[in-house]
């Protein structure tokens, strides 16, 4: 037996034109209504599939996860043939349809309205008691306030039908003024019959414009199964051409000792990918745009791209990456040119409701996918810095490009837009900015050439290349606050980072800093909010090692270790790193009580033990480095000693055997100073000429100096 749900709306609700509803629907009316629909509103059960190893996405996860079916309402408008409101699955995703509250009856999708949220079911047999509804034509439809509504809804009870008048909320937008009716509602006058279907939750007032007329709807134009099918083999195949595969080669600067120093203090950046596959559209004969949103350690890794076109390889020059878009450009060789490139002309603001197709080449599964999906424009929302700009029914990837389905033409593509926040938090939360442009406005964007000088392609110098302040620090706790006098504002020692040295000629030293101020804060130009300084990941070492090790295995203990001063790589040091050099913060710290805050232009640091110029001596079994501020520092070394650091020895070389061990500083070779590493080189490569047998070499270790003699060939 049918459950009925009668709603008697006592609502009267002036309108624009100063008339008002027609006031009590009555008990009678509303029977007669339900009696009469009620076979015309049938309940839709969408059944859920995996699809190539995807999960359904949106709407379609939680009825997937529970193996139930999403469930809509549809109006049957022939004994064949039901109108619903179109929620945008993708329909690999869907294994069957049926009909009915029994859901007996099989249904398929014929097709989808071009300008109606909507979509045409068609069923395998004739519906029972359902007849082919005619509609009042558009001329005679009478005003909102006159029409009522019909709906049918899942209820505790089971499929319940509700009646009422229409007349309700009532808003203005960009599009006009509208009635809220909500979605998969039948509109019908009580004298003429039925006048319309809503597939969305509003209805335009003006209905030469609106879309939810049902005899506008008898006549819309369709985009049937197999014309869709038509259209994504069509774009496919076009894809190959304006959307090629962008494969971005990134050097491997990550040396062992770096790997090792990362693993210890917690380095989340790390080296990463050394390939990245992505994709760009083809904007001109030799230009690619590439949606891939590069950092700034990223950029500067840049060894080279290619652009691979229907199977074939192309080299392809850096040429800007931009401020506020995550997009950068790329130029091929002369004399090779693209056959095909997207056109970007379209300068009409997207319609409402306007039916797209969405074309995205997607490497994420570690191949090429090119996906064809059908979409909608949902709304216009004010975005990000107050821009208006469409929203679409169905979350797209960066670089997809909309064709419109009526015209056959790209009429916009998705771009990310960087936001002006703190990149630690942005990068962790997982979630982009995207923003649906025109084909003008990504022209106007690509013309403007706004490029973000920090993102771009370094040499090998420049990889290495930090920012500094020159300072090193500890983590705070409650008592270190309390002994310092800023337990308030460090928040009981948890907030800030305490200075135990300060680095002569430093940018630190330079603004007064110095050991027992308290770092809190310091403003990123990128971001609105303050970035709250903390010891993450900075970690100390343990020296010298457990004395039950023995002499034998001291040098495999250091190697293994990593070297006994500070890493000055810290998380300060990248967060200032990733601002860049030349830019200007705002630091505040504490010293005692008072509060101070201070501006600091950014300057590169000097090398550090890990960027410092290398030497490898092979015949020795051995790698120095030049000595470098925080290893002299370390050591109490004077500001101008020279020498080398011992970065790595070899097992079974002669500086092996001979003791040298890693993390020592050498200041004579066979009797002679040694200025740097390329010193150490141009030395020992003398003193193997000559024929010796042995070399006399000075070590200094904790404190310790020790000569030993390194025999070439001894193993």
């Amino acid at each position: 037996m049918r459950v009925l749900v009668l709603l008697l709306c006592l609502t009267a609700v002036t309108t624009l034109s100063g008339q008002k509803p027609q006031v009590g629907l009555g008990s009678h009316n509303a029977v007669n209504l339900t009696n009469r629909y009620g076979d015309h509103l049938q309940p839709v059960s969408i059944w859920l599939r995996r699809f190539e190893g995807l999960a359904p996405r949106g709407e379609l996860t939680d009825p997937w996860r529970e193996q139930r079916p999403f469930e809509a309402t549809a109006l049957a408008v022939d004994p064949h043939t039901l109108w619903m409101a179109d929620f945008l699955p993708d329909e690999r995703f869907v294994d069957h349809i049926t009909v009915g509250v029994d859901g007996k009856l099989k249904a398929r999708l014929h097709a989808r309205f071009v300008d109606a949220f909507g979509w045409v079911l068609k069923t395998d047999k004739p519906m029972p008691g359902v007849r082919d509804l005619q509609f009042v034509p558009v001329a005679d439809i009478p005003s909102m306030e006159q029409l009522v509504s019909v709906w049918r809804s899942r209820e505790d009870a089971g499929w319940a039908l509700t009646a009422t008048h229409t007349a309700g909320r009532f808003r203005t937008d960009r599009r006009g003024p509208s009635w809220i009716v909500g979605s998969g509602v039948l509109l019908a006058s009580l004298k003429d019959g039925p006048v319309g279907f809503s597939f969305d939750r509003s209805c335009l007032v003006d209905t030469d414009r609106a879309t939810w007329p049902g005899a506008k709807l008898k006549e819309a134009a369709l985009v049937t199964q197999e014309r869709y099918g038509v259209l994504q083999t069509q774009w496919r195949d076009r894809a190959e051409d304006l959307l090629p595969t962008v494969r971005i080669v990134l050097s491997d600067e990550q040396e062992e000792s770096a790997r090792r120093q990362s693993m210890w203090d917690g380095d989340d950046e790390g080296g990463g990918p050394n390939l990245i596959d992505t994709s760009g559209y083809v904007i001109g004969p030799r230009r690619v745009l590439v949606h891939h949103s590069l950092s700034r350690a990223q950029a500067l890794r840049i060894e080279s791209i290619e652009v691979v076109h229907r199977g074939h390889s192309h080299e392809a020059k850096f040429i800007g990456a931009y401020k506020d878009f995550g997009a950068f450009i790329c130029e091929l060789e002369e004399g090779t040119d693209l056959p095909q490139a997207v056109r970007l002309e379209h300068t009409e603001p997207l319609g409402h409701n306007q039916s797209l197709l969405m074309v995205a080449a997607d490497h994420s599964s570690g191949r090429r996918r090119v996906w064809v999906e059908f979409n909608r424009v949902r709304r216009y929302l004010a975005g990000y810095r107050n821009v208006e700009e469409p929203i679409l029914y169905s979350f797209q990837r960066p670089g997809a490009i909309a064709v419109d389905v009526r015209s056959d033409q790209v009429v916009a593509a998705v771009v990310e837009v960087r936001r002006v926040q703190q990149e630690r938090h942005w990068r962790r939360s997982g979630t982009v900015d995207l923003r649906v442009m025109t084909g003008a406005e990504i022209a106007e964007m690509v013309q403007a050439a706004e490029y973000d000088p920090q993102l771009r392609p370094g040499d090998k110098e420049e990889r290495k290349q930090v920012v500094w302040l020159g300072v090193n620090y500890q983590e705070l706790d409650r008592d270190l606050a309390k002994m310092y006098g800023v337990e308030i504002k460090t928040r009981g020692g948890t907030r800030g980072v305490l200075v135990n040295h300060v680095y002569a000629g430093s940018p630190a030293a330079r603004i007064g800093l110095a050991v027992g101020d308290v770092l809190l804060q310091f403003t990123d130009p990128k971001s609105p909010d303050p970035v709250y300084i903390e010891p993450r990941g900075d970690r100390e070492y343990r020296f010298p090692p457990p004395p039950e090790l023995g002499e034998a295995h001291f040098g495999d203990y250091l190697a293994m270790a990593g070297p006994p001063w500070r890493n000055v790589r810290n998380y300060l040091q990248k967060r200032l790193t990733k601002i860049g050099e030349g830019q200007k913060i705002s630091l505040t710290y504490l010293r005692g009580s008072d509060e101070t805050t201070v501006e600091v232009t950014l300057e590169a640091s000097p090398p550090d033990a890990q960027s410092a110029s290398k030497q490898k001596i092979e015949p020795l079994g051995v790698t120095v480095r030049d000595l470098t501020y925080e290893v002299r520092d370390f050591y109490r070394l004077p500001a101008d000693a020279t020498g080398v650091v011992v970065a790595k020895v070899e097992p079974g070389g002669a500086a092996a055997v001979a003791n040298l061990v890693p993390h020592a500083v050498v200041r004579e070779l066979g009797g002679r100073p040694v200025k740097d590493a390329a010193d150490f080189k141009k030395h020992a490569e003398e003193l193997l000429a000559s024929g010796t047998s042995s070399i006399e070499v000075r070590m200094e270790f904790f404190g310790r100096s020790r000569l030993l003699r390194m025999v070439p060939g001894a193993d």
